[in-house]
């Protein structure tokens, strides 16, 4: 019933007693920063209890302990206690306490007393969780969920455990610090916090929580509450559903959503069941409905469900397959139901051979396509994948297969021939594609014209490289000096290949270069003419008269 304007009771229902659904759906708790604390109860730093406290948990001088409190600077460091930096982290919740250096705890010690404490920024939850204990012996308390538009919603009779020996704890085996005469008691179980938790309505979830009031109505303990954490709001609408739409009797298929948990339900169970993690299972043949449902407060989605017949997937392309790379190939396929029925399957293969592909449209369960494979390459991935129909599932199978380049053919003649050592001879080549190397006659290989070979034409003489060349619409020549050694030299040009034809050779152009002809020098005799006769005689002359001039002036 409403307490006042805007204020509904409701009954607190603790963790252990939530329904399967909410179960089924954990969320996510994350802090909440909140201010309104009034008491200082754990023990930190350097010093004595006192002096780091303003209080205890329990009435009887005990506080609770962080791993850094050091009574001095040569005391032990604790390996117990609360977590340095306050952050505590217990499966999907996560719990901030405040400042072990100023009030850290919400502290209820009488019947009556309350306490608020006040959003930083109000938001929109799914879910509130408070950190809390009892020191000293149980609680019952009022939580009061305060919204931004003033209304408010009571949770009665929260039950708050007595920080030892309690059920559902959190946090545990954290330790206490004695005010009074600074003894510890570490143990591995107590003292223990616990979550308090409250779900909001779905009307309650479009509004923004702007404060938490706790009210002690009873027990003789001393109520701690030391942080607040919060789940998103419920989504209005539900993940959306993905996978199979279709399955055989005796399958099981998983649906998936982008969402954790939530609730799945079958509309005729008999056909079809699910359970609650997706999980189909197909009974008989017929449709179906699948719902999902996120959240409490979240609208259902739907998945339509067909539970139908499987087929099995043949070709004409038996269990090794090959192809020739650039030339097209009819492939017959037939599809047929795994288990016999009058009913014959519809639909399409699509056939994949690597990057390339083609389509049979079915009739009366077969039907055929032409491939032509754009690249080569050894044991590639063949997928056949049908369509299905309104009776038939989806299948599909999958080999490899071979995809052979063109054999090509290499011719070489050479200008001159023989040649002689060490003047120009010339190579003339050409490449032409051959045969398809697929011989198969299940395969039916359709004409067409091969492109002319591209690439280089690398030579040799005697298994030595002489040179090498490019194709230029399928032929090339290389002049070259012939050998300067004489004999018999075999010359071979080697074509590189290219991404349809094959690497090959010519046949061997075997001949003997000859030996270049020998000019031979003979002995010129000097003055052997008459005229040369002459000619000596003169000079002769011309010296002697010379030398008496030179005698008759001296």
């Amino acid at each position: 019933m409403k307490k006042h304007k805007g204020t509904v009771n409701r009954l607190f229902v603790l963790l252990a007693g939530c329904s399967a659904f909410a179960l089924a759906n954990a969320q996510v708790f994350t802090p909440i920063s909140t201010s309104g604390y009034n008491a200082d109860v754990i023990a930190n730093g350097i010093g004595t209890v006192a002096s780091s406290t303003t209080g205890d948990v329990d009435g009887a001088s005990y506080a609770l302990v962080s791993r850094d409190f050091q009574l001095d600077s040569s005391s032990t460091p604790l390996e117990w206690g609360l977590p340095v930096g306050g952050q505590v982290v217990a499966g999907d919740r996560t719990y901030q306490l405040q400042d072990y250096s100023a009030n850290n705890s919400l502290q209820l010690p009488n019947a009556q007393s309350n306490g608020t404490l006040s959003l930083m920024t109000p938001l929109a939850v799914g879910k509130l969780s408070l950190l809390g204990t009892s020191g000293s012996g149980a609680s019952t308390a009022d939580v009061v969920v305060q919204f931004s538009d003033g209304s408010q919603t009571v949770y009665e009779g929260v039950q708050i455990k007595d920080w030892f020996y309690g059920s559902n704890a959190v946090v545990y085996g954290i330790g206490r610090i004695s005010r009074g005469d600074n003894v510890m008691q570490q143990s591995s179980s107590d003292p223990r916090l616990y979550p308090l938790d409250v779900t909001l309505t779905c009307s309650e979830q479009q509004g923004k929580v702007s404060s938490v009031k706790v009210i002690k109505t009873g027990g003789f303990g001393i109520v701690n509450i030391f942080a607040l954490s919060g789940s998103a709001p419920d989504p209005l609408v539900s993940a959306s559903i993905s996978g199979e739409s279709k399955l055989d009797t005796g399958d099981i298929v998983q649906l998936t959503t982008a969402a954790a948990g939530g609730s799945w339900s079958s509309d005729h169970p008999t056909i079809a069941s699910v359970d609650n993690t997706g999980k189909v299972t197909g009974h008989a043949a017929g449709a179906t409905t699948i719902r999902y449902k996120q959240a409490p407060c979240s609208s259902e989605t739907t998945h339509a469900l067909t539970v139908q017949g499987t087929v099995t997937i043949s070709t004409n392309l038996g269990t090794s397959a090959q192809f020739t790379v650039g030339r097209p190939a009819q492939i017959t396929v037939s599809v047929q139901s795994a288990i016999p029925t009058p009913t014959v399957p519809t639909g399409r293969v699509n056939i994949e051979l690597g990057a390339d592909s083609c389509e049979a449209i079915l009739t009366n369960g077969s039907g055929a396509c032409m491939l032509t494979p754009g690249s080569a390459g050894t044991a590639l991935s063949l997928t056949l994948s049908y369509s299905g129909d309104p009776i038939f599932q989806t299948a599909q199978d999958a080999q490899t297969a071979d995809v052979l380049k063109v054999v090509s053919v290499v011719s070489m003649t050479a200008t001159p021939n023989p040649p002689i050592a060490g003047e120009s001879l010339t190579f003339s080549v050409n490449v032409t594609p051959g045969q398809a190397q697929v011989q198969a006659p299940t395969l039916k290989a359709m004409t067409k014209a091969a492109p002319l070979p591209t690439g280089m034409i690398s030579f040799t003489d005697g298994g030595a490289s002489i040179g090498s060349a490019p194709l230029i619409d399928g032929a090339t020549t290389l002049t070259v000096a012939a050998p300067t050694t004489p004999g018999t030299h075999s010359f071979v040009a080697t074509y590189l290949g290219d991404g349809f034809n094959a690497q090959a050779q010519s046949t061997p152009l075997t001949f003997t270069v000859a030996a270049a002809p020998v000019v031979s020098a003979s002995p010129v005799p000097l003055f052997d003419t008459l005229w040369e006769k002459v000619l000596l005689s003169l000079l002769v002359l011309g010296w002697g008269a010379m030398a008496t001039r030179c005698r008759w002036m001296h």
